[in-house]
Order: C-alpha cells, then sequence, then structure tokens
C-alpha cells in the first residue's frame, strides 16, 4: 500500500484535537451556505495542529469571530433532510441538497460495509465521485485529506459528501480510466498554460459568455471543454523516472509530489499574487495525496484522480482570466524566504488565530511537503516563498 505523509502519526489517538473536531462538525454549523460560502473549521484545526498548536490554541482558535461558521437552523434542517422525500444517493449526485442525507448514507456505508475501516471507505468510494471533486473549488476533497489525515471518521464522511453534494464532473469523450497519451508530453506545466492562453479558439469561446450562477467558467471548462482539457493535460511532461505502463506505488506516490509542486508554482508565479482560488489548487494536491493511500494498487484509479486534479487545476486557471506568470526571482517574498527558516514562519503563522483560515493551510501543507519529502533547494524555497505569499499578501480575483 502507498504510505501517508503523516508528520503527526499520532493524530487519531490526539484526544483535545478529535474532541474539538467533533465538537465544531457540521452537526453545529453548516457544511456550505449562503450559496457559496464554505466550511473551513475541520481544515484549519488539522492544520494548526499539525504546526504545533497548543491544546489552549485548538480551543481559543475555534472562538475567534473570524472562524466562527453559519449555525443550523433545526427547523431548516429537518425540511431540507427529510430522508423519506429527499431521494436516493444517486439522485443527489451533485443536486446540492440533501446535504445531511448524504452524510448518514456513507456514515452507514462506512459502519455496515466497510466495518468502521476509513481506508475501505475511501478506497470503494471515492473513485466513483473523483470526476466531480472541481465542485464548490474543490472544498470536498480538501475535507475528505484533512478528515483522513486525522482519522476522523466524522470529517472523513463530511468530505465524501460534500464531493457527492457538490459534484461537478469532467465531461470527456472517452472513460477516464481511457490513458491515451496521459504521460507521454514533452512541455513543463507553466509551457502548457501559457499555450492555453494564447489558445484564440478557446478564448473566442469564453469570451462570449455562456456563464450562469449555477454554471461559472469554471463548469463551462469541465462541461463543454473536457476533451480539450485532456488536450492540454497530456502535454505535460511527468518526470522521468515515472512510466505510465508500469508504475509502481512508490512512484505513483512520488508523482503526486511532484503534482503538489506544480500546483505551488502555478500559485506561486502567478502575476495574480496570492490568487484565491489557485491557492485551493496547493491545498487540493496536498489533499488529494493524502487521500491516495487507501487506492493501494488501483492504479487506473490513481491515475485517473491524477489527471482529474490537473485538469481541474487547468480549469480554475482559465476560470481566474489566465493570469500570467513572473521570475521567482522577482518576488519580494523570494527574498525574504531565503533568510526565513521555517521555524519563524510557523511561529509567525501561530502567533495570530484571527488570520484567513486559508493562510494556515498553505503554510501547513508547504511545511510539511517540504519537510517530509527531503525537498530540493530549489523547491523548498518555493515552498517558503508560497507560504509567506499567504500570510503578507491580500487575496487577488476573490469573487
Amino acid at each position: 500500500m502507498l504510505k501517508q505523509q503523516c508528520a503527526s502519526p499520532n493524530m487519531e489517538h490526539d484526544e483535545p484535537l478529535q474532541k474539538v473536531l467533533n465538537e465544531n462538525s457540521t452537526k453545529k454549523y453548516y457544511i456550505q451556505w449562503d450559496g457559496f460560502k464554505v466550511n473551513h473549521t475541520a481544515h484549519s484545526l488539522v492544520a494548526i495542529r499539525r504546526l504545533g498548536a497548543t491544546d489552549a490554541q485548538l480551543a481559543q482558535f475555534v472562538k475567534e469571530p473570524r472562524q466562527i461558521n453559519h449555525l443550523l437552523k433545526p427547523e431548516v434542517f429537518a425540511a431540507e433532510n427529510d430522508p423519506l422525500t429527499a431521494g436516493s444517493p444517486a439522485s443527489l449526485l451533485g443536486a446540492k441538497k440533501s446535504y445531511y442525507v448524504l452524510v448518514d448514507y456513507y456514515e452507514k456505508l462506512l459502519q455496515q460495509k466497510y466495518g468502521c475501516s476509513l481506508q475501505r471507505l475511501i478506497a470503494g468510494e471515492l473513485p466513483s465521485v473523483m470526476d466531480g471533486i472541481l465542485g464548490a473549488a474543490l472544498h470536498g476533497i480538501i475535507q475528505l485529506g484533512y478528515g483522513y489525515v486525522a482519522k476522523n471518521p466524522r470529517v472523513v464522511v463530511e468530505g465524501l459528501a460534500e464531493i457527492h453534494f457538490s459534484h461537478f464532473p469532467l465531461k470527456v469523450s472517452l472513460p477516464l480510466s481511457t490513458l491515451g497519451d496521459f504521460g507521454q508530453g514533452q512541455l513543463d506545466i507553466l509551457t502548457v498554460l501559457k499555450q492555453v492562453k494564447a489558445d484564440e479558439d478557446l478564448q473566442k469561446f469564453l469570451s462570449a459568455g455562456n456563464f450562469t450562477k449555477e454554471l461559472g467558467k469554471r463548469g463551462v471548462v469541465f462541461t463543454y471543454k473536457g476533451d480539450l482539457m485532456i488536450d492540454y493535460i497530456n502535454k505535460v511532461k511527468l518526470p522521468d523516472w515515472f512510466d505510465v505502463s508500469s508504475a509502481d506505488e512508490e512512484q505513483l506516490y512520488r508523482l503526486m509530489d511532484w503534482v503538489f509542486a506544480c500546483a505551488t508554482t502555478v500559485y506561486t508565479l502567478a502575476e495574480q499574487k496570492n490568487n484565491f482560488f489557485l491557492l485551493h489548487g496547493v491545498t487540493a494536491a496536498w489533499c488529494v495525496r493524502q487521500v491516495l493511500p487507501p487506492l493501494g494498487k488501483q492504479t487506473a484509479d490513481v491515475l485517473s484522480a491524477v489527471r482529474v486534479f490537473l485538469c481541474s487545476l487547468l480549469a480554475v486557471y482559465i476560470s481566474e482570466g489566465c493570469p500570467g506568470f513572473c521570475e521567482l526571482s522577482a518576488l519580494p517574498e523570494s527574498g525574504t524566504a531565503a533568510a526565513r527558516s521555517w521555524e519563524s514562519i510557523v511561529v509567525e503563522t501561530l502567533s495570530s488565530l484571527g488570520r484567513d483560515a486559508h493562510a494556515y493551510k498553505v503554510v501547513q501543507v508547504c511545511h510539511d511537503m517540504d519537510v517530509a519529502t527531503g525537498s530540493s533547494k530549489e523547491t523548498s524555497h518555493l515552498y517558503k516563498t508560497a507560504a509567506l505569499i499567504s500570510l503578507g499578501s491580500p487575496y487577488s480575483r476573490l469573487h
């Protein structure tokens, strides 16, 4: 089985963390509300704990005004989640309704079908919904990834239910399991994105403005340009050591390290500094990496997940207007990063519990990836720069 990266191996037995996660779950707060707002509590609690937050800081974090979510209203909850009227799980796929019916559905699967094994639950259920992780700006896979790292059953089923609830599939002519030319490309990720930016036919299609509140640019691209997304992703050159035809478990795991580096490069070097949605590509990449180990030897499922994630990253890039890229050396944060240790960056991060929740996660995932994978000097510098951008820059393209 693929190994799971975990800097805190005893999170499953971390009683203060498990207690605060369970007390502040979606039993108390909505997972999504007001159309686009998303509950980040579980992600953030696990992230700050991995950065070294104390028990007192965990307790204080959930009291910070900026971190408080929308409380459930019992009467609305009952009306929206009556299992007798909600419909079947299949009918709720991507319907964005009856979320708690779906939570109950996955909880029952966990207990009755998978013997309370989170690993078996993810291996059995994630592949069938992985094609739709783009929904809700990747937050379902983020919830799932953090839940699995913490080994918290409630957060895991919340994540699967959120992917199901917000499911937005990549529509392509051939099954995603048909890899075709994936892995045969010769271009780095930034070069491919520059080609996307220069694609006149695609830009004309996007400029036509055939979008609705329900189907924004990301949705339009996934719905009508899925084959084109696959074509572009197939142009990306994978690492020389990776062979699609004979990939073993260790190669698959290392491939996801590389995917994380790609997502972090796009976020860090984008001329729209600290782009709100490219940021989600960084945290989502880390979370996809965490949930691949349960898939074990299901190589086709792992490669399909990697390709869907890369297509999701591409769709986000397109929806954000195809920003240009700068050189790493041109960023002020790059110069600062050269003189900073991870210890000092983590201390700065935890010095305030009232930051926007996304900053903690970017610092944590970059720190985890650098420390756990023994990154090169250049990659370590990239990750520190990304962390400093998330801490010190206002969001761009926040909409």
